[in-house]
């Protein structure tokens, strides 16, 4: 029992000082407010440009690829949500890891009282990710309500975070390598062009880039598996795979940081 308090306790100071990080860094953001409306602009007029372009198809077609126009918009507000997520708090940590290795800095997060892979992936925040946060939810909420699609809302939050998980697992692997090359911009770029294949439902794409999509690199479970769980459109085996999934990626995570981590020299060496 005490050890079960002691380890509570050691819980609570890791999560109270990385949300005092946390916090500088929203502190830091915010300073520069003109360029956060500027950033907010953006947001919403690419989502905008998103919901047009669909609504031009649908003119022509009653659903693309299987999806009707509120399943579609349900689609563009839960990846916005979740993406709005991954560049909060992941995007910035894996731009700057390869720095942190070359420069040393990355000593400093070996001596913090927090888990230097926590430290490696959460440490900055990107406070304009927010806003992609609070659209996406807006644009989910409103097409979660139209009375032609039935949304199960616990299973699109339950899968939908189980889709970070997998995000967060690739990501990992992916900085990973970064003990292991000088530079990590190459590879932060690739990561994230196949991340962005997820921003469209897997049935848009040829069966061998969707094969691809649910397995090598399973970006159809970032966005479009939950969405689809949530909505009744899958089941069976598909309310498993998530699980699995993100149960092997963090263990192959916690095998090559480790071994990242003996190879890493320090900056004085």
């Amino acid at each position: 029992m005490d050890r079960i308090r002691q380890s509570l306790a050691t819980l609570a100071r890791c999560f109270a000082i990385w949300g005092a990080l946390v916090r500088n860094s929203f502190v830091r953001s915010l300073e520069f407010r003109l360029e956060f409306v500027g950033r907010a602009v953006v947001e919403v007029v690419w989502m905008g440009s998103q919901i047009l372009t669909f609504q031009a198809a649908f003119r022509y077609a009653a659903d693309l690829g299987g999806w009707t126009p509120s399943e579609m918009w349900f689609f563009i507000g839960t990846l916005l949500a979740f993406d709005g997520l991954y560049v909060t708090f992941m995007h910035p940590n894996q731009n700057q890891f390869g720095a942190l290795l070359r420069n040393g800095q990355f000593d400093f997060y070996l001596i913090y009282p927090l888990p230097s892979l926590f430290l490696a992936l959460f440490r900055f925040v990107n406070v304009h990710g927010i806003i992609n946060v609070a659209l996406g939810l807006g644009l989910t909420v409103w097409a979660a309500t139209r009375p032609d699609i039935h949304v199960n809302v616990a299973l699109w939050l339950l899968y939908g975070l189980l889709g970070m998980g997998v995000v967060a697992g690739l990501a990992m692997l992916v900085t990973t390598i970064g003990f292991w090359t000088i530079q990590n911009a190459n590879l932060m770029w690739f990561f994230f062009e196949l991340y962005r294949l997820g921003f469209r439902p897997e049935s848009f794409y040829a069966s061998w880039l969707r094969r691809i999509l649910l397995s090598i690199f399973p970006a159809a479970f970032f966005f479009s598996v939950p969405v689809q769980l949530a909505l009744g459109k899958l089941g069976g085996f598909w309310f498993v795979w998530p699980w699995l999934l993100v149960g092997v990626l963090m263990s192959l995570v916690a095998v090559t940081w480790r071994a990242g981590l003996k190879r890493y020299e320090g900056a004085l060496s």
